[in-house]
């Protein structure tokens, strides 16, 4: 592979999207907390849902929307076209999911200035409002999302009846219509295969544990969104309290030297390998991380490493990916 080749796609995904909000340094118990996300789900009265419109209709919802952006004096970005590098480092940060098409008819994406809140137009609802913050910061994730939501409705039409609230796609996510959840590094309680209970326990309190990129997908790199199925934060912020003392308990009874030969076991893995795997690089950042967070010598910081994992969703989508990969963490890693 040329010296070029990475810098090219570097390039590519720097110019596809500035730095989202919940990379940003200010970001509470990010040694363990990634980043904090609120989302809502409204949808226009007098529309069919997504799934059941066509084209014609839902160009018509886009075009209310906009004008309703317009109206609302937000200061936002909009994306209606992604090349398939751009689309899938918009699914790494999290701002898009997997399955949203941007380049359909009628689809768009809106981005405030800050970009701390993401608002998906005809994904499976009308609109999909989210806030991403750093770290541990469900308030300030669900009062963007809240703010965005309010200026919007005073020119939308939102679809909800006193008895079932918020009319959504799913009937599961009517009435608050409303989703929170966090982005939790569980390194150690995966390593010491202390994990398992607190899966049974998350889910017997009507939460749940699933992997980085949400529904239907696994847990890589031990990152893990904890998410409230309805609108309960209180349970929410309990159970993360929770969790986050038993992580960092589970670190403290790895000795910092027995941490530092799994970090040089990791990082010697990525420097032998041509080719990496998307689950081999994400679990070589991931002992990084723990690394980090313990200031071993010449580690990158936590939130440096958790910019990189988010990168590497944008790899070629051909042969040359896991090559890529692997030169991408041995020039972050500096090896």
């Amino acid at each position: 592979m040329s010296d070029s080749f990475f810098p090219s796609w570097q390039t590519m995904v720097t110019r596809a999207i500035a730095q989202p909000a919940w990379m940003g340094p200010d970001a509470p118990d990010h040694d363990v907390v990634i980043s904090s996300r609120v989302r809502l789900a409204r949808n226009l009265q007098g529309h069919r849902f997504p799934h059941h419109c066509g084209d014609g209709e839902l160009r018509e919802v886009l075009l209310k929307v906009q004008q309703a952006v317009a109206k609302s004096g937000l200061a936002t970005e909009w994306v209606t076209h992604m090349s398939t590098v751009e689309q899938n480092y918009m699914v790494a940060c999290r701002l898009i999911s997997k399955d949203f098409r941007v380049n359909e008819p009628g689809r768009a994406l809106v981005l405030d200035e800050d970009r701390l809140t993401s608002t998906l137009v005809n994904e499976e609802d009308h609109l999909r409002i989210q806030s991403l913050s750093a770290g541990r910061s469900l308030g300030l994730a669900q009062r963007a999302a809240t703010y965005f939501c309010e200026r919007l409705g005073r020119t939308l039409d939102f679809a909800a009846t006193p008895e079932l609230g918020h009319l959504t796609a799913s009937p599961a996510n009517s009435g608050e219509a409303i989703r929170r959840s966090v982005l939790v590094h569980l390194v150690a309680l995966a390593h010491r295969n202390e994990l398992k209970p607190w899966v049974d326990h998350i889910v017997s309190n009507g939460l749940i544990l699933r992997g980085l990129y949400g529904e239907a997908t696994r847990a890589t790199g031990a990152l893990f969104q904890l998410s409230s199925i309805r609108g309960d934060s209180d349970r929410l912020e309990v159970l993360l309290d929770d969790l986050l003392k038993a992580e960092r308990q589970a670190r403290a009874k790895v000795k910092r030297a027995n941490l530092a030969e799994l970090v040089e076991q990791a990082t010697t893995f990525a420097t032998t390998t041509r080719s990496l795997s998307h689950a081999d690089a994400m679990r070589v950042l991931s002992w990084v991380r723990w690394g980090a967070t313990r200031e071993l010598a010449s580690m990158p910081s936590a939130r440096a490493v958790d910019e990189r994992v988010a990168t590497l969703e944008a790899a070629p989508t051909d042969t040359r990916a896991g090559r890529w990969r692997a030169d991408m963490v041995r020039q972050f890693l500096g090896l």
